[in-house]
């Protein structure tokens, strides 16, 4: 954390995603995972038998509104979260971080893709990683 702090100063990102963050909140409270001028949005691994590995975390500048949408993040198994951005505008942008394990099976991929389709009606940002 305290190398990824240093970074985050240094480049000032509006937002930017950590996958595989292999956090339980039992044992990794939100606590120790914040950055100061962030809001964090955090997924851990709940939907696999294997606990270890997985979680996505997404940060958003604490100067953007933003709203989780809890109707795509973590969805049918895949590993993501999603965000609303609201520009002062009144409109919308769409923020998604996804995980796609090299050991998914076909059916997550499937499941992926589905998410990616679903969230690419919106105007969309998808940070992903392969």
């Amino acid at each position: 954390m305290p190398y990824l702090e240093v970074q985050v100063s240094l480049l000032e990102p509006d937002f930017f995603g950590i996958t595989e963050t292999w956090a339980k909140e039992d044992m990794h409270p939100d606590s120790e995972l914040m950055i100061s001028g962030y809001t964090m949005y955090r997924i851990d691994r709940k939907h696999r038998t294997k606990m270890r590995g997985g979680g996505c975390i997404l940060y958003v500048k604490n100067c953007f509104n933003c709203v989780l949408r809890d109707d795509l993040t973590n969805q049918d198994g895949v590993d993501s979260v999603w965000c609303n951005l609201c520009t002062s505008h009144g409109s919308k942008l769409l923020i998604g971080l996804c995980y796609r394990s090299p050991s998914n099976s076909e059916t997550e991929n499937q499941a992926l893709y589905n998410l990616i389709r679903i969230a690419s009606t919106e105007q969309v940002i998808i940070i992903t990683l392969v």
